[in-house]
């Protein structure tokens, strides 16, 4: 399947219209116009017809973005999205992040590296073994001992 078409995938929901008829063609050249901007916007640019079974790790996880993106959120949630990503990988999900908060959708993160998400992060809630453990602006969390015991080292203060 194409990137195209599996990011379209997303957006089925947003659908309007039935599936014959010319504006239900308008309507799809909408949403696949979308899609392009979105895989521009998740860093895929040029790969839109390229097939999904070719792309790399750290690409999937990007294509999963731009199919959330295509129901039009209000909120997303990342489940550990930094884990088995490279540094230069990292870097493009945080501005990706960074550029999903600024369209104006809210954006939850469950995430155990804390070096990604403090930067990212406007309130942290710390939980550790289920039980909440801190709650509070990021440069607060991140020198509070039982932080720092349970995610950092407690001879690893977070710089």
């Amino acid at each position: 399947m194409p990137v195209i078409d599996n990011v379209l995938v997303g957006a089925h929901t947003r659908f309007r219209l039935s599936l014959f008829g010319k504006k239900s063609k308008n309507e799809e050249q909408e949403r696949r116009h979308r899609a392009e901007e979105l895989i521009e916007f998740v860093g895929l640019g040029g790969m839109a017809q390229a097939d999904v079974g070719t792309l790399s790790f750290g690409q999937g996880r990007l294509l999963e973005i731009a199919r959330a993106l295509a129901g039009e959120p209000r909120l997303i949630l990342f489940d550990e999205p930094a884990a088995g990503l490279a540094p230069a990988e990292l870097d493009r999900l945080a501005g990706i992040i960074r550029g999903i908060a600024a369209r104006g959708i809210a954006v939850l993160l469950i995430e155990h590296d804390m070096h990604f998400l403090l930067p990212l992060a406007h309130r942290v809630v710390v939980l550790n073994f289920g039980a909440k453990i801190a709650d509070g602006l990021p440069d607060e969390i991140r020198r509070l001992p039982a932080v720092m015991d349970a995610y950092l080292g407690i001879d690893a203060p977070y710089p």
